[in-house]
């Protein structure tokens, strides 16, 4: 059976993800910290006037974190909602066949490995196919949606309080 898959860099390794739940690819998105977030994640950027959790996939591997290097956003549908990934590089959209797929060697399947659904060889690549709901853990997104709502809570404030200080400056501004 054959999918049609995303794949994509991080390192020196290739990834894919099911191309049904790769959104949107972008080459830059304007992020904004998220106080409180695990260190996977780099803060919130927005897509299309909405914010999502943006997610370091080095941070996320424990690899080194490029500097200075161009990068590429996946934004991918997950069982909790939109989340950015960040890659260095979108390597092609490809039909992968996934009778040839191999389970995760039991040596490296723990907690923090949950996202890797298996290994195959494409173009004489081995391919790590990742499943998007998994690449955050249940913790994470916990803390996450903890951070986001904090947020939305001090943003909502911050516009009652503006609309307050917009309306007694009406009230002053009519008894003149």
């Amino acid at each position: 059976m054959y999918e049609n898959h995303v794949i994509f860099q991080v390192g020196d390794q290739c990834y894919s993800i099911n191309s049904l739940k790769v959104k949107t690819i972008e080459g830059a998105v304007r992020t904004e910290p998220l106080p409180g977030a695990p260190s996977t994640i780099l803060g919130i950027g927005e897509l299309r006037g909405e914010f999502h959790p943006i997610c370091s996939l080095h941070k996320k591997f424990g690899l080194p974190v490029p500097e200075g290097k161009p990068v590429q956003y996946l934004f991918v549908e997950t069982a909790d909602g939109m989340i950015g990934v960040v890659t260095d590089a979108v390597r092609e959209n490809a039909m992968i066949d996934t009778s040839e797929l191999n389970s995760v060697p039991v040596i490296v399947r723990n907690d923090n490995t949950g996202y890797v659904s298996g290994i195959v060889r494409h173009k004489g690549e081995l391919i790590t196919m990742m499943d998007p709901d998994k690449i955050l853990t249940r913790d994470e997104i916990t803390v996450i949606k903890s951070c986001m709502n904090t947020l939305r809570q001090e943003q909502e404030k911050k516009e009652a309080e503006l609309k307050a200080l917009q309306e007694q400056a009406e009230k002053e501004k009519a008894s003149e």
